[in-house]
Order: C-alpha cells, then sequence, then structure tokens
C-alpha cells in the first residue's frame, strides 16, 4: 500500500492524462465523415495553345548563322549590339494520354507535321558510356551482360577527299515497308557529313591545332558538397596540365549567387598556385541559380574567344535543377541562344550523380553541339577533359551549323533524334504517329537549323529524316542543304552547298544504305525512349517499346530480306525478352536491380552505336 502524500506535478500529470483519456473516449464515438467525392482528373485537360518557340534564322552571315529563340526572331549579326533577353510563351508541358501512368516523362503522342524551319536540338549528346562507370554488379548475383553483346550491322556513309573540310553526301529513297514511324511518309530523307581522311589523322601535325578557351562553371550548391565537388576541382587541374601557353582558362561558381572566382586568363600568366587559389573559393552553400551562372559564363567566353581561330568551351558541372530565378529549363535553353547568338561557342554539361536533371542537361548541351556526360565517378571526370582536348589536334572544323531547306510542299514528318529547341522532354507513345497528312509544314523560310559538334578527321555525322514528298516529283529539286563552319587549318569561314534532287547524283547515297541508316536511327530512339521507361519506373512501356520495334524489323524483314536488318533484330530480341521479364519482378530486389542495371547498358551500348555520330 502506497503511503504519502503526492506532490502537486504529480496530480497535474494525472489530470492530464485524464483530460486525454476522455477526449479520445469522445472521438471514438462520434461518425465518421463522409470523405468527398473525388472528381477524376483529366487525363488530357484543356490549355492554351501556345506555339512552340523555334529559332528561324534569316539569311545569316558567314560562316555562323545566328538562331534566336523567339517566335519571329530576327538574328544579331556579329556587330549588333547584345540582344535583349527573349521572354516566350512555351507550348503547355505535355499530359500523358489516356490510359497511361503521369510520370516526370509523361508519354506524349507527337505533332505532326513538323514546323519545316527554326532551331533543332539533338536529343542525346553522350558520345561515350557513362564517366567512371563500373561493371554491373559483383557477386554471385551478378548479371551477365554478354547476352546483349551488340553486333554493329551499321555502315558508314563512304569516306572522301574534297578540297574542303567536308564532303556533303544525301539520300532520298521511297520508304518501301508499312512499318515506319509516321504511317503518312513516303520517303527517307538522310543528308551526311563526313571529314576527308588525309592518311592517318594521328598524324595530323600539332602546329595546326587551335587554341582552346574554357571556362567552366561550377554548381557550389550544397548537394555538390563533398565527392562531387572535389572530383570538379581535381578534373580543372588535370585539363590545366595539358593546355598550350596560349590557352585560356577561367571558372565561375553559382550557387544562389554567381562570382568570376578566376577571371579568363591565358595558361603563360596563370600558376598552378593561382587556380589553386581559385579553387579554394568553390565551397558549397545555398542554391541553384543554373541561369545566370550560365549567362555569366558565357560572357566570361566571349570576352577572350569566340572568334574563328578559338575553340571556345563552356563546361558546365551541376548535380541538380535549378532552384532560384529562373526555374524553367525551357527558358534558360532559350537564355542560352540568346546570350551565345552567332558566335562559336559550345556548351558541354556533366551531370554529377543520379539525383541530376540528365535529360534536362543532356538536351542543354545539344543547343550549341557540345557533349553531355553522367559521371559517377567525380574522379574519373578529368580524363575525359583531357581526352576531349586531345581532339583538337585533328580538327579541320570547328562552328559547324547545317541547314536544311526543303520545299513547302515537301513535309517533314519525323526527324529521328532531334526535338525543336523549344520542346518540353517527354517519352514518346508507343506506336506510329498519324496526323494532319493536307496541312504544310509550318514556318517561315529559311529552313531548319542543326548545330554539329565540331569535327574531326574521319569523323562522320548523319541524320534521317521522314518526309512526305508529294506525287509526280521526279527529278525536281526538293531542297538545298548548306553547311557553313570555321576551317582550322585557314582560320576562315567556309560553306558547302548541295542540292536535293529526287534524280540521278553523284552525292547520292544508295538507298540500301539510307534504308538502313533510317532504320538505325529508328532503333537509335526506341533504345533511348526504353531507356527513359526504365529510369521512370514503367516496365510496361519498355516491354512495349521495344517488342513493338522488333516487330516493325520482323515484318520488314518478311518484306524485303537483308542481313542487316536479322543482325538488328537479333540485337533487340534478348532485350525485348529481359525487358518482359522485368514487368513482374520485385521492384526493391537486388536481383531486379541488377538486371536493370544490365538492361540499361546494353540500350545505352545500342542507342549511341546508332545515333548517327562516328567519331574514329
Amino acid at each position: 500500500m502506497l503511503t504519502g502524500r503526492m506532490r502537486p506535478i504529480d496530480v497535474g500529470l494525472v489530470a492530464i492524462l485524464l483530460l486525454l483519456v476522455v477526449a479520445v473516449a469522445v472521438l471514438l464515438q462520434l461518425p465518421e465523415p463522409t470523405p468527398p467525392a473525388v472528381t477524376e482528373p483529366l487525363s488530357t485537360p484543356a490549355a492554351t495553345t501556345a506555339p512552340t518557340p523555334t529559332s528561324t534564322p534569316t539569311t545569316p552571315p558567314s560562316p555562323t548563322p545566328t538562331v534566336t529563340p523567339s517566335p519571329t526572331p530576327v538574328p544579331p549579326t556579329p556587330t549588333a549590339p547584345p540582344p535583349t533577353p527573349v521572354q516566350l510563351v512555351f507550348t503547355p508541358r505535355p499530359t500523358a494520354p489516356a490510359g497511361s501512368t503521369p510520370t516526370p516523362l509523361p508519354l506524349v503522342a507527337q505533332t505532326v507535321p513538323l514546323p519545316r524551319s527554326g532551331l533543332y536540338i539533338r536529343r542525346h549528346n553522350q558520345r561515350s558510356s557513362t564517366v567512371g562507370a563500373a561493371p554491373a554488379a559483383e557477386g554471385p548475383e551478378q548479371i551477365d551482360v554478354a547476352p546483349f553483346a551488340l553486333q554493329d550491322g551499321v555502315r558508314l556513309p563512304r569516306p572522301q577527299t574534297d578540297g574542303g573540310a567536308f564532303i556533303l553526301s544525301f539520300g532520298l529513297t521511297e520508304i518501301p515497308w508499312e512499318q515506319k514511324r509516321d504511317a503518312a511518309a513516303t520517303h527517307y530523307l538522310e543528308v551526311a557529313l563526313r571529314t576527308r581522311v588525309d592518311g592517318d589523322p594521328a598524324d595530323r601535325v600539332a602546329a595546326t591545332a587551335p587554341s582552346v578557351a574554357y571556362v567552366f562553371v561550377v554548381d557550389t550548391s550544397g548537394s555538390m558538397s563533398g565527392a562531387k565537388l572535389e572530383g570538379a576541382k581535381s578534373a580543372m587541374r588535370s585539363l590545366f596540365t595539358e593546355m598550350h601557353q596560349e590557352d585560356v582558362l577561367g571558372i565561375v561558381d553559382f550557387d544562389d549567387q554567381v562570382s568570376t572566382v578566376l577571371p579568363p586568363t591565358s595558361l603563360a600568366q596563370l600558376q598552378l598556385s593561382d587556380l589553386d587559389a581559385a579553387l579554394a573559393k568553390l565551397l558549397p552553400q545555398g542554391g541553384t541559380d543554373l541561369d545566370l551562372g550560365l549567362s555569366t559564363a558565357i560572357s566570361e567566353v566571349l570576352s577572350v574567344g569566340g572568334d574563328l581561330g578559338t575553340v571556345s568551351q563552356v563546361v558546365l558541372f551541376s548535380d541538380g535543377n535549378p532552384t532560384d530565378r529562373v526555374v524553367d529549363w525551357m527558358q534558360i535553353r532559350a537564355n542560352v541562344v540568346t546570350a551565345i547568338g552567332g558566335a562559336a561557342v559550345r556548351l558541354s554539361t556533366f551531370a554529377f550523380g543520379a539525383d541530376a536533371n540528365a535529360r534536362e542537361l543532356d538536351a542543354l548541351a545539344g543547343v550549341t553541339g557540345g557533349s553531355y556526360d553522367l559521371v559517377t565517378d567525380p574522379a574519373a571526370v578529368g580524363q575525359t577533359l583531357v581526352s576531349d582536348l586531345a581532339r583538337r589536334g585533328r580538327l579541320l572544323a570547328t562552328d559547324v551549323r547545317l541547314n536544311l531547306d526543303l520545299r513547302p510542299d515537301v513535309q517533314i514528318r519525323h526527324l529521328f533524334g532531334h526535338d525543336q529547341v523549344g520542346q518540353p522532354i517527354s517519352r514518346a507513345a508507343v506506336g506510329e504517329t498519324a496526323g494532319d497528312t493536307s496541312a504544310p509544314s509550318a514556318g517561315a523560310d529559311g529552313g531548319l537549323w542543326i548545330v554539329v559538334p565540331d569535327a574531326a578527321a574521319g569523323d562522320a555525322y548523319w541524320l534521317v529524316l521522314e518526309i512526305a514528298v508529294p506525287p509526280g516529283t521526279d527529278n525536281l529539286a526538293i531542297g538545298q542543304l548548306r553547311v557553313t563552319y570555321v576551317d582550322t587549318e585557314t582560320g576562315d569561314p567556309a560553306e558547302a552547298v548541295q542540292a536535293l534532287t529526287t534524280g540521278t547524283s553523284a552525292t547520292r547515297l544508295p538507298a540500301d544504305l539510307v534504308l538502313q541508316h533510317a532504320m538505325a536511327a529508328w532503333t537509335s530512339e526506341v533504345a533511348y525512349y526504353a531507356l527513359d521507361d526504365l529510369r521512370e519506373g514503367d516496365m510496361v512501356t519498355a516491354s512495349q517499346r521495344v517488342g513493338a520495334h522488333l516487330a516493325a524489323l520482323e515484318a520488314g524483314n518478311a518484306d524485303r530480306p537483308a542481313t542487316w536488318l536479322s543482325i538488328e533484330a537479333g540485337n533487340l530480341a534478348p532485350l525485348g525478352a529481359a525487358a518482359d521479364e522485368l514487368i513482374d519482378a520485385p521492384p526493391a530486389s537486388r536481383q531486379t536491380r541488377l538486371r536493370v542495371e544490365a538492361l540499361a547498358t546494353a540500350l545505352g551500348i545500342l542507342a549511341r552505336s546508332r545515333s548517327g555520330i562516328w567519331q574514329p
């Protein structure tokens, strides 16, 4: 038996507990509230239609046609004052169609026909494996990627020697089978650029190599702390040791504020201690004002480079999304195009870690013909930069811009691997696209523009379009291909022009080569979209996508047997089977994760090898 007097604090606690018990008892007696009616969201909500911004250059000065992303752009000339930033009205972000699962990358059907003018960008610009990529797995549960070993099976445009840096080729052939990306397309049009091959490219004299100006724009937001930021610093040191005395190096630091910690400086005036002092100022903190960081870096590189004799590079290191001021990726793209104008500047991007917005950083690099790399090991970034720098000794052409101007009555139904500069990133809906077959492709005169990567000896670049050609156009010109560039051997602007005709031409590619490149471009596109499906965890769509393309390859081979079609179907079949098995696999298991990694590795190899860029 307890005796003694309770302290006042004990009495208070008991009283509080009694009140809580009474309150819970009262609540339990209350009737359960009726839940409010749930309104099903519309799968395709109505939205005010806004034109997709394009960048339609008027007749530009040679060699750098300016592309400005306003709806009715007037490109600045090199002597014009800096352009006013363009405020654009962008097409609303697409919404997933009925029956699909809304995700950050929705499934969207393409609108056709495509505009016949404006700036188009490569959708994917990763030209090598992931920086720092390790084997898919180790130990007893390792998934061997050997079953996904891919045969090449894709021939390149024939190398030729010519007086200029490039030989232009084209191919125009009727689509011989029912299987095609767009049901209304009648022809494949391929345009190909191949740099001349005079002996061994490795014998090129180093004295002809252009100088370079590198300005790094480094994300120092809080999430970059640790190995990411240290890897970025180490990479810049590695590049410094390989640069020449006439080269230029600068560093811009951004979080929610921006500062130039190292103004662009010639290496003749820059010591390693100076670089280390600048790198010591890179401290992780704050948010991410990506847009201001990029505009500052572009201004810095234009202050010392951007001329015909210098390879000017802005290199972005980042691991996330913009969080301050301008956060719309479409506006950031537009601002990059406006800031660069007609200058010869490339923007390359490095996405650090799985949290980085890899797809947007990839597309951002495509705006200027730059490269993109996904970084899993920050310590390996330096070697990637050094390898890229080593290419300058073989460069034949910089500031390469391709212009394709087709007749108004020729519809552009699909451009494999490319998007309009103002088109939001999405995943293509599975299946053929059949849009308006009577309306002409929209857009002003001037044709479409694509900024092409700088080209070294032996490089090849090609792209394939599905077009609709009106009947009765035999032996008639359907358009013109024009390529402007800077010849690195002379430092002079140059251009190459090729008429596109439906008749016989000495520079016309064989029909079977065009068909092979068209199917390869389609395979590459499917593989890249399937990679997006995997990243979104949408195994059903990945399986359907790969399976539909495999069926198209097999049907095409049945209609028109070809060894390369059999090879391509053989490449895709095990990937389709692997995707099928992942549909019902437990998503949280280690085994499933390893299988997804192995499939993603194989899809990446397949996609890059058929993407239309060849660098020996």
